[in-house]
């Protein structure tokens, strides 16, 4: 196995927040994803293999250079981000979002497209949205999202929906 392989660290991998922040202050509101799905067809992110333990970016002049961990298969999705973070309203057909943060997450949701908008804030916690709900997230702070696809063959890339909110009639 090659070291410089980011399907074969075998290793803990961790990320001090001070770091973080950083690189999100650094990225002027893009978001931090730590794993994606494929390093070598998102080279406008200047993504490098995470290979050491400590995640650290590195920054010259605008150019940030971010560690990514890139999985085997599209099943799995870890990314961070924060107030400056946004998302159009969308869902998913067999993805599992998760947000955990010690901020406010604001959740916007429609059980279907047709129907009311629902309101949820979660101050200090976890968030989950099932497959299948149309929603859309607003985040306080730093806010760890983890993403699980139920079909491999599908993926997370592939999965996202986007569609405009429709208010009830």
């Amino acid at each position: 196995m090659k070291a410089n392989n980011p399907s074969n660290v075998h290793m803990p991998l961790f990320a001090e927040n001070i770091d973080i922040q950083h690189c999100l202050q650094a990225s002027h509101g893009a978001p931090l994803k730590l794993v994606v799905d494929s390093l070598w067809s998102r080279p406008h992110l200047q993504e490098v293999p995470w290979v050491e333990p400590k995640w650290a970016f590195a920054q010259e002049g605008e150019k940030v250079i971010r560690p990514a961990f890139v999985p085997p298969k599209d099943v799995f999705q870890f990314s961070i981000a924060d107030a400056h973070s946004r998302q159009d309203w969308h869902y998913h057909e067999y993805v599992y979002e998760m947000f955990v943060s010690d901020q406010p997450i604001a959740l916007e949701y429609q059980e279907q497209l047709s129907g009311p908008v629902h309101h949820i804030t979660v101050q200090n916690g976890f968030l989950m949205v099932p497959p299948g709900i149309n929603h859309k997230v607003t985040l306080s702070g730093i806010t760890y999202v983890f993403q699980v696809s139920l079909a491999a063959e599908v993926g997370i890339a592939k999965d996202k929906v986007i569609v405009p909110v429709q208010a009830e009639k």
